[in-house]
């Protein structure tokens, strides 16, 4: 099959993209490198004497167009365009600019332009170029940039487009920073994903991804198709994160494209293979494995500055496993006391005491791609720690570690290890948060307070959620009681009392659940006036529809008001293990 161009001379400009050689003896303008045409569109060629033609004299001109399309996942048979020549005698002062119209014949492909000027045989002066003939659809969206905030210079991020095409292409596309060339491929090979490191930049970044039907041989030149993605690299002097936000913990990692501690990021990191971020469904963090991972030379138990004495903690992972494959998870030693969990034979497991005394327990086996929010709270006594294990802030699993400070050695160099090392085999996981809670909102020493609200998915309609996750009693609490980071145990006589609650007419329900057969009384009031009070036994809802008041489902009165405060009062000794207030629609479970 033959093709042909349709050839109109005239004299004409040309816009300010073509492409301009200004030192040839004659300039030649003509689309861009790597221009994308369809059926209809037309590009020039337009000739110019320049400043240093004075000794040439252009005689003919030839052009030649070949198809070189080499990834074509269709039928790609083209011959190429026959070539053109032509008489140049009649420059002097004025350009020639042959207007060559794409024609149907043309199929979709990579073509190669190239123009050789003559003196009688002699070429004088050359061009050559590429161009691009599509007519199918390629497009891109911006999937997201990881982490999507908060990213930090010397750090790593994921940038990710959907890129929208014909399944008869396989499209190359070009990352830019800055007209930089940083990644180039093609989609099948899975460039429409960018790992870039900030190394030391920080500022408003723009990252642009060229979008080509086919490769070109240069892909310097900008595209006009283009997706861009721009953003902020926070410098790492900066804290992103508010003094209120990191007093609770002694240690916290965001794993936002770096292992760096947000308490301490002076302190020294060994890396062992590749920083490597991922996302699956969503779900954020750093990838560990067998030989990737880091190690610091601290640890995460916190010790009192003053005595020296070992603190209560909560150790906060928010983690997903990738792999069922055996490996560690995090090891950290404080002088020879080890605190180690880790994948074994499909488990997850936790391991505590001293190097030469190690015993385990087994938290569940290993749940692949799942996100996982697993909290181990340490509550010290004079002879060890009793350790509850939590899982989406449902506790699973208790035990006691016993043993004595009088065995701590203070030889041994403490140490924080995640994921493997050249010691350790790293457990297949990907890392969101590692955090280390040990103060609460009063500055006193305690564990992680809100396993009970973590344990609720939908927490929007609750204003009151009380689980007891403590080692010291609520401050609205008066008489006599204590707790055990799960179970608040009330004297009887004891009141626990929830004030500035502002309700205005919004319906409500307060569930109690008191283990056993404990009598109580509930107490709602608006300021000091009582609105009810009434006497309650076990666990316990109370619901108040408009001005109708029920227990559990049963309507016991009529009321005059909303209240704003109320207070539970131990007639008998109670325990109390989990209490909420909701603001409902109306209806009554």
């Amino acid at each position: 099959m033959k093709v042909f161009l349709i050839v109109l001379f005239s004299v004409l400009i040309t816009s300010c993209s073509n492409i301009s050689l200004e030192t040839d003896p004659i300039i030649v303008k003509t689309i861009r490198n790597g221009e994308v045409l369809s059926e209809g569109d037309t590009f020039d060629i337009t000739f110019l004497k320049s400043s240093d033609s004075v000794l040439v004299n252009p005689t003919s001109a030839k052009i030649e167009i070949s198809y070189n399309n080499s990834r074509s996942l269709g039928d790609n048979e083209f011959q190429d365009v026959d070539p053109i020549n032509f008489d140049l005698d009649f420059i002097q002062n004025e350009e020639v600019s042959p207007t060559f119209k794409i024609s149907s014949d043309f199929k979709n492909g990579l073509y190669s332009l190239f123009v050789n000027i003559y003196e009688d045989d002699e070429i004088i002066s050359s061009f050559n170029s590429q161009f691009i003939v599509y007519s199918g659809e390629l497009r891109g969206d911006v999937v997201g940039i990881f982490p999507n905030k908060n990213l930090y210079s010397k750090s790593v991020a994921i940038l990710e487009s959907k890129i929208h095409h014909d399944i008869s292409i396989d499209p190359y596309l070009v990352w830019k920073l800055d007209g930089t060339i940083i990644k180039e491929g093609y989609l099948s090979q899975g460039v429409n994903k960018l790992l870039w490191d900030t190394e030391e930049l920080y500022g408003f970044i723009d990252i642009s991804l060229d979008l080509l039907p086919y490769k070109l041989d240069d892909v310097t030149h900008p595209s006009r198709n283009s997706v861009n993605f721009s953003f902020i690299v926070n410098p790492l002097y900066k804290s992103l994160y508010s003094e209120a936000d990191l007093s609770p913990y002694y240690k916290s990692l965001f794993f936002n494209g770096n292992y760096y501690d947000e308490l301490n990021k002076d302190l020294y990191i060994e890396n062992y293979g590749e920083k490597l971020p991922n996302y699956v469904d969503r779900f954020y963090g750093m990838t560990t494995g067998p030989s990737r991972g880091f190690k610091s030379n601290d640890s995460i138990f916190p010790v009192d500055k003053v005595s020296g004495d070992l603190l209560n903690f909560s150790v906060i992972l928010d983690f997903m496993p990738l792999l069922p494959d055996d490996g560690n998870i995090f090891t950290t030693q404080y002088k020879n006391l080890i605190n180690r969990l880790y994948i074994e034979n499909g488990s997850i497991l936790h391991s505590f005491g001293y190097t030469d005394d190690i015993s385990s327990e087994i938290l569940g086996i290993v749940d692949i791609n799942d996100p996982q929010h697993l909290v181990i709270s340490f509550i010290r006594s004079p002879n060890g720690y009793k350790v509850l294990y939590y899982l989406d802030g449902e506790l699973i699993r208790e035990s006691f570690w016993e043993f004595s400070l009088t065995e701590l050695n203070d030889g041994v160099f403490d140490s924080f290890i995640f994921g493997g090392d050249m010691d350790f085999s790293g457990a297949s996981t990907l890392v969101d948060t590692f955090n280390v809670y040990y103060l609460d909102e009063q500055a006193n020493n305690n564990i992680y307070p809100d396993n009970y609200s973590d344990s609720i998915p939908e927490k929007e309609s609750y204003i009151v959620l009380e689980g007891f996750n403590s080692v010291t009693l609520p401050q609205n609490f008066s008489g006599n009681g204590s707790i055990d980071g799960e179970i608040l145990s009330m004297a009887a006589g004891s009141i626990l009392s929830f004030s500035e609650i502002l309700f205005d007419d919004i319906d409500s329900k307060i569930n109690i659940k008191v283990l056993g057969d404990s009598r109580y009384t509930l107490a709602l009031y608006n300021d000091d006036v009582v609105v009810y009070e009434g006497e309650l036994v076990g666990e316990s809802t109370l619901s108040l529809i408009g001005r109708s008041l029920y227990i559990d489902s049963t309507l016991v009165t009529e009321v005059t008001s909303n209240y704003n405060r109320f207070d539970v009062k131990a007639i008998d000794s109670c325990s109390i293990d989990s209490l909420f207030l909701e603001s409902i629609g109306n209806t009554v479970e």
